[in-house]
Order: C-alpha cells, then structure tokens, then sequence
C-alpha cells in the first residue's frame, strides 16, 4: 500500500477577468523529507501512477477549472509511456517540467518528442511547457513544437517584474510557442498590475491563496 502526500492546489488566474482559470497539482512537502530527491528518484511509471492518482482524487462533476500536471520530458519523449498517454488519456493539462532538458536533445529526439506531443494534442490533451526561459527560445524553434500553453519562469518573471516593457518583449516572444502565455511568480498587486500591462494571459504565484487536499492510502 503507497502512501501518496497532501495534495496542493495552486490557482492559475485570469488576468483579464481575475477568475480562477485551473490549478496546478503540487504536492505537499512532507516535514523531514528530501521531496525534491524522493521525486527525481521515482520512475516514469510511478510518476503516471502519481498524476493519474492526484486527478481521480481531484476529480468532481462540479470542477470546471483545469487542472495542471508536470510530467518530465523523459515520459513524453519515451516510446512506451507517450503510447501510455495516448490510450490512457489524462483528464488535465500536462506541463512539461523539465524544458531544460530540451537543450540536450538531439534533433531527432527532439523531432520525436514533437511528433509526440502533436500525436497527443490532436487526442484532445493539452501540452504547455513550464518555467520557459528565454535561452529556450532557440532549441524550441528548431523542434517545431507548438505548445497550448507557455509558463514564464517566475525568476525571469522577477527579473522584469518593475519592468513592464522588459517583461512585454519576453511573452511576445513566449507566445510564438503556445496560445497562452502565463506567468509565475506574482506576489503582489503590483506584480498583477506588470503582468496585465505586459499582456500576459494569466498569472499564478503566492499571491493568492493555495487549497490543500488531504491524501488517502491507496
């Protein structure tokens, strides 16, 4: 029997209607644990088994906002587990976690991660890519992947955050790879105001209040 942690629900917003657009599904650190080791240690399996778990948890007829799970470029890279996902289809939007892993790629992995990623899109999933940066930029143009979704990095965000121009140029550029573009980081009403002014489409940060689930044996 595996014992799963608390679930944490970080709310992803709307910039131009300030509603709850979907969460992103973390999870609770648990007191006197390595978590970041303990999850790079799990295998792409356990970390399925994971996500699928935290969505059957999640899962309610009265939940109409997306819900947000990181998968590492590892699993959709793989031949086995991207065929997993095409006929074992994820009720939410899955991130790529790991985009700087993309600069390691050869072009013909990173060719077959896009035919991968265009074979789950046209299943009806939604692919965005995580903490994008702009050094990314390069490596995404020569894979020719079309994502739903770009997450700015909340350190790049940070970086720009008094900025509004700087921040502007960065989701100009984030949006040639995904229909939304979205930033991480906002703390403060000021950050939210930088953020609508740069047009970004939505935000998520500590700046509004995180859920928390309480896990189950499972």
């Amino acid at each position: 029997m595996m014992h799963y942690p608390d679930i944490r629900l970080q709310p992803i917003v709307s910039l131009s209607t300030h509603q709850v657009f979907g969460y992103e599904i973390l999870s609770v650190p648990q007191t006197g644990a390595d978590n970041e080791n303990r999850f790079s240690q799990c295998s792409n399996t356990q970390l399925l088994q994971l996500r699928e778990w935290q969505l059957a948890t999640l899962s309610s007829p009265a939940m109409v906002e997306k819900l947000f799970v990181n998968l590492t470029t590892d699993i959709l890279l793989g031949e086995d587990t991207a065929s997993y996902l095409l006929h074992n289809r994820i009720p939410g939007v899955i991130e790529l976690q790991d985009p700087q892993e993309l600069i390691k790629l050869s072009d013909s992995q990173l060719k077959q991660l896009a035919v991968h990623i265009n074979r789950l899109q046209f299943c009806d999933m939604e692919i965005w890519v995580d903490d994008y940066q702009q050094e990314y930029g390069s490596t995404l143009h020569r894979a020719g992947i079309m994502f739903d979704g770009v997450k700015i990095d909340r350190f790049a965000f940070q970086r720009h955050r008094h900025n509004a121009s700087e921040l502007s140029s960065l989701i100009r550029e984030a949006r040639c790879f995904g229909k939304y573009v979205l930033v991480e980081g906002v703390e403060t009403p000021e950050d939210m105001e930088t953020a609508t002014h740069a047009h970004a489409d939505l935000a998520q940060g500590f700046y509004w209040p995180e859920h928390t689930v309480p896990a189950q044996l499972s």
